[in-house]
């Protein structure tokens, strides 16, 4: 479920976010991953336009951590990205391809160089990820059908877009319908990215609108991303 401070991101409500977060971080310094309300606070950061902050922000938690987290350095290069500074984001997602603890059942790296691909690929190409993942679906498979894995072969093609949305509703039980937000959401991001790297960026652009208004039960990151790209080209506000 979500805490008080990520309903406040979720609802665009950014200054009264970033505030709870601040102040959550400074009550809790005993988490030795380093994560926590320290990313809450750069997310916050980065939707209000304040990327160099974001990543002092989690620079300083980043120098002390116990364990590697690719969302250290993933959230390191998307404050990179939306400065333009591109080559230096690329550089962080792929530092973030050597952590020890990764998100999205081992493919959040993957998925953000994906994402640089579609949209600099003079930065690293499009082959390169694709092979990038595959290897990573070919050797080490989730345990279970999960929105990553699915995300990974709707990446590579080899499942459509009709049997990608189609997954979404696999799950069963108390969770099913927070595991359906959670899936759409990532789903439609990535659709998005594809209508992009096919030149449709209109239909980009509503599909991160139909991200950055997602109802979840928890803040991906592509809901971030969503609302950076919305941001860069004025179709959203900082509130």
């Amino acid at each position: 479920m979500l805490t008080k401070r990520e309903r406040l991101l979720l609802n665009g409500k950014y200054a009264e976010a970033l505030q709870a977060f601040l102040k959550e971080d400074a009550n809790d310094r005993n988490d030795d991953t380093r994560i926590g309300a320290t990313l809450g606070a750069a997310q916050t950061l980065m939707c209000m336009g304040r990327y160099k902050e974001a990543e002092d922000r989690v620079r300083r938690d980043m120098a002390v951590a116990t364990w590697t987290m690719a969302d250290h350095p993933t959230h390191i290069g998307l404050s990179y990205w939306y400065r333009s500074e591109y080559k230096s984001a690329v550089a962080c997602f792929r530092e973030a391809l050597r952590s020890q603890y990764q998100s999205s059942a081992g493919f959040g790296a993957h998925f953000s160089l994906y994402f640089a691909a579609v949209q600099r690929p003079e930065f690293i190409s499009i082959a390169e990820v694709e092979e990038l993942i595959a290897k990573k679906l070919a050797h080490w498979p989730p345990p279970v059908p999960s929105a990553p894995m699915y995300t990974a072969k709707f990446l590579l093609r080899q499942i459509d877009e009709v049997e990608y949305l189609s997954h979404a509703t696999d799950g069963s039980g108390k969770y099913a319908r927070a595991l359906e937000q959670y899936y759409r959401c990532m789903a439609h991001f990535y659709v998005g990215i594809s209508r992009l790297r096919d030149g449709d960026r209109n239909d980009f652009e509503q599909c991160m609108h139909k991200v950055s208004a997602s109802k979840v039960n928890e803040i991906l990151v592509e809901i971030i991303m969503a609302r950076l790209e919305l941001l860069k080209v004025g179709s959203q506000s900082i509130q």
